[in-house]
């Protein structure tokens, strides 16, 4: 609502989006190869503060290319993150012996990141009230900063010695991106654990368009952040029962999870919220189960290179959304458009009615 407040178009916020994944897509893989070179809980720190300057950038500089800049640095810091900080939790349990508790404190990590971010966007009515989006967007800016400090107190992971000749680094750092890379090709377990996870997690792409398909089914605008508190806390249930998670292919979470979005995004009320909080509750619990399964079978030395990689396919998916609903925008209303979103979680189905690879059943975890 920022941006088209600042008098951007619906196309115009659609290319900054593409921007922002542009941007991610290109630094998604090699971020996460350094990540497997390098100290992963330092990258989490500096992602963050790259991530506070974008914000700092908007409220700074509120037109179109101050925008576009701000979504540059916010798709770094993604990239930066993105892998990364999945690895560094599953590394360090792996050296206290405890990879089976991955998933349990995966989800409810995700379980307090949403709820968070429920009461900070319940909160943005009463802050837009007092202080506009400058107020809103400096809080935003102060947890970024918040963030890395938080960061800076984790355990770090073991970083691979490096030869301490530039020209050494570089080779052993390439090494490694061919080798994660690579791992898709090798490993049919981990290539299904990737194809998966991309057509699960690239659906919350469409996030970015709720609050105007608020505006469109009639919720006022001040009252939108709590209109878009209904998806993030049925996402938030949706990490809690991950945690409890137990066997099984996730077929009907994706089956339903689109037809609830569907129903909710052509509704035509601001009720419409109730079908789309379903679809993104059961998609946020598979997709942490599938992240954890991925994280069984890759082998060591390039987790968060392959987790990057995975984090890729989700930014392509991302940008054709993106793309998608800026070429369309004058075409069909937005309702149309995030109804016909569901498309990818309908792909999951054949591929999880495939037969599981034979090596899948040997977990692979880091020396």
């Amino acid at each position: 609502m920022f941006f088209l407040d600042s008098g951007l178009t619906t196309a115009q916020v659609s290319t900054l989006f593409a921007l922002w994944s542009t941007t991610a897509l290109l630094t998604e893989v090699p971020s996460g190869a350094l990540a497997d070179r390098v100290s992963r809980r330092l990258l989490l720190t500096i992602a963050a503060l790259v991530k506070a300057s974008g914000f700092a950038l908007w409220l700074l500089w509120p037109h179109f290319t101050g925008f576009a800049l701000g979504f540059l640095l916010w798709g770094l810091a993604g990239s930066l993150n993105s892998g990364t900080r999945e690895a560094l939790l599953y590394d360090v349990l792996h050296r206290m012996n405890a990879t089976e508790h991955y998933l349990p404190i995966s989800a409810r990590a995700s379980t307090v990141h949403l709820l968070t971010m429920v009461t900070a966007t319940a909160a943005a009515t009463p802050l837009f009230a007092l202080g506009g989006y400058a107020l809103a967007g400096w809080l935003s800016v102060a947890a970024c900063v918040v963030e890395a400090l938080v960061y800076r107190s984790m355990p770090d992971s073991v970083a691979p010695p490096g030869s301490g000749t530039i020209r050494q680094a570089v080779l052993e750092y390439l090494g490694t991106l061919r080798q994660g890379v690579g791992q898709l090709h090798r490993i049919p377990a981990v290539r299904r654990g990737v194809l998966t996870m991309v057509l699960v997690s690239g659906l919350t792409a469409i996030d970015e368009y709720l609050p105007i398909l608020a505006a469109d089914q009639g919720v006022p605008r001040s009252w939108v952040p709590v209109w878009f508190t209904v998806p993030l806390l049925a996402m938030a249930i949706g990490s809690w029962f991950a945690e409890r998670a137990t066997s099984g292919r996730l077929i009907w979470h994706n089956i339903v999870g689109a037809i609830a979005l569907v129903t909710g995004a052509l509704s035509g009320s601001a009720l419409g919220v109730v079908g789309i909080a379903i679809a993104f509750g059961l998609w946020q619990y598979a997709d942490l189960v599938f992240t954890a399964r991925l994280q069984e079978r890759i082998e060591p030395g390039q987790r968060a290179t392959v987790l990057s990689t995975a984090g890729l396919g989700v930014e392509l998916l991302a940008m054709g959304i993106y793309t998608g609903f800026g070429a369309a925008a004058g075409l069909l209303p937005m309702a149309q458009l995030i109804a016909l979103s569901a498309l990818p979680a309908l792909l999951v189905v054949p591929v999880l009615l495939r037969p599981v690879p034979a090596d899948a059943s040997t977990p692979r975890h880091p020396n």
